[in-house]
């Protein structure tokens, strides 16, 4: 089977883009625009989910496909959904949550627009965008 490129490549927006889907604290580059922002908060919610669930992985000792198996898609598309070189949709985050019954797989509620968006150099990145309605 063929895949079309990503849209965009998840990890890309990272300052150390290996770091995707290991370490939740891991910096991001600032946003450039407000299209880069909404794919970063995107892939940023991407990124916290892959890592609980490499985590969870670690933990349990269960393989990439194992999950792949369960959830019904390709060990190879899951992992570069996991390592941050595909987005993954949002739907298919849900399906990781549920297949985990683990809520922290999900994004938190927010109360602000600068809780959807990863910290960039210690300050929220939207901010240098001028989004304030």
């Amino acid at each position: 089977m063929v895949v079309a490129p990503p849209r965009f490549v998840p990890k890309a927006l990272m300052r150390r883009p290996a770091e995707f889907g290991q370490d939740p604290e891991a910096e991001w580059r600032a946003a450039r625009n407000l299209t880069e922002a909404s794919l970063m908060a995107h892939a940023y919610w991407q990124h916290l989910a892959a890592c609980v669930i490499n985590e969870r992985l670690r933990d349990s000792g269960a393989s990439r496909k194992e999950l792949a198996q369960a959830l019904g898609v390709g060990t190879r598309m899951l992992g570069s959904k996991l390592n941050g070189t595909f987005p993954a949709a949002s739907d298919e985050l849900f399906r990781w949550a549920l297949a985990f019954n683990d809520v922290s797989i999900l994004p938190p509620p927010v109360n602000r627009v600068a809780d959807v968006l990863p910290k960039a150099r210690g300050k929220h990145s939207y901010k240098r965008l001028g989004l304030h309605f």
